[in-house]
């Protein structure tokens, strides 16, 4: 989401695109901007423990949802920036973390048409099935890695059960391929400016019933709410400026750089939102995820009940350092409000 140039006040809305055939993560190691998938760890140390990335409430792995590149002009710590959010399919309870690098970094070297190449470094041993930092493995082959007894034995009914012994015998052996039952679909996000509002009454009212359709809600349900909420009236017109945006990001330099709140309730009350547990500093809003993206997740109605009105991240207001050097601390973990569905 990083922006060349000079900087326009504007909301930076996000888009999804499907992901071209061909690309992986290794060739996206260059801090992506994508959804679903697993995620793709920028900096190779620190990494969340397994257990930081459990749902506090049913204690189950959390789902990687997406990951932002958002670098800041003003601050030399952050010249590389990348924010990641989390999601329990079952409680709707949400994580997010923050990692950073200077410009001159140990990690990456860039070449004379500033492409950024990794330097020689390996991340650690991720789960088979999802991605996350795997601190486990299975203890017969020893091949396999994993997040937790869930991710394994779901790994072992679904193929390892058949592989292990060959493994152990030949650790060479390429992994086979697993479902992707732990996954959201795999999305490229692409961010432009917010248009301005569309001039045409009918073109308007066009968009607000595309809006409303992405977003899975009945239209008399709606017009039966806008009579009684103003606000939300606010948030369904502004959102049918572009309606197939699942994320609106506010830059530092933004003309409005308060959410896009959905309902005039659900709004955090002063101390609601922490200090930075880092720095003891304050945290500012900085990107928020709208409904319309569960629609693009492909969601088993019988197995997920995730559902939510908007999520809305804060971080720390000065960006503080993340690269400490110690185990398990290199991605800050910063702070998510929820506003439920309407």
């Amino acid at each position: 989401m990083a922006v060349q140039g000079p900087v326009d006040q504007r909301v930076r809305l996000g888009y999804v695109e499907e992901r071209q055939s061909g690309e992986d993560d290794e060739a996206a190691l260059s801090f992506p901007d994508k959804v679903g998938g697993k995620p793709v760890w920028v900096v190779p140390d620190g990494l969340p423990p397994p257990q930081q990335l459990l749902c506090p409430k049913c204690s189950l792995p959390m789902w990687f949802l997406v990951q932002v590149y958002a670098p800041l002009d003003d601050c030399d710590d952050a010249f590389h920036r990348e924010l990641y959010l989390f999601v329990c399919k079952n409680c709707a309870k949400f994580k997010a973390f923050r990692v950073q690098l200077p410009e001159e970094n140990q990690y990456y070297n860039e070449t004379e048409d500033e492409t950024l190449i990794p330097t020689d470094w390996h991340l650690p041993h991720l789960c088979h099935v999802c991605g996350s930092p795997g601190t486990s493995s299975c203890s017969r082959c020893h091949a396999v890695h994993y997040c937790s007894t869930t991710h394994q034995k779901f790994d072992w009914d679904s193929g390892h059960s058949s592989e292990c012994k060959t493994l152990a015998e030949s650790p060479e052996t390429s992994l086979c391929p697993r479902s992707t039952s732990f996954v959201f679909p795999e999305m490229d996000l692409v961010t432009d400016l917010e248009p301005d509002t569309a001039s045409d009454p009918a073109i308007t009212e066009q968009m607000q019933h595309k809006a409303n359709e992405l977003m899975g809600v009945d239209e008399k349900e709606v017009r039966n709410m806008l009579e009684i909420d103003p606000v939300l009236v606010t948030f369904q017109t502004r959102v049918a400026r572009a309606p197939s945006q699942i994320l609106r990001y506010v830059s530092r330099e933004c003309a409005e750089p308060s959410p896009l709140w959905i309902t005039n309730t659900d709004k955090p009350k002063e101390g609601d939102v922490p200090a930075c547990p880092r720095c003891g500093g304050p945290r500012r809003f900085e990107f928020q995820l709208l409904p319309q993206v569960l629609y693009l997740l492909k969601l088993d109605p019988h197995t997920s009940s995730l559902d939510f009105g908007t999520a809305l991240l804060y971080t720390c207001e000065c960006s503080c350092p993340t690269h400490t050097g110690e185990a398990g601390h290199n991605y800050a973990e910063e702070f998510v409000w929820v506003q439920p569905p309407q």
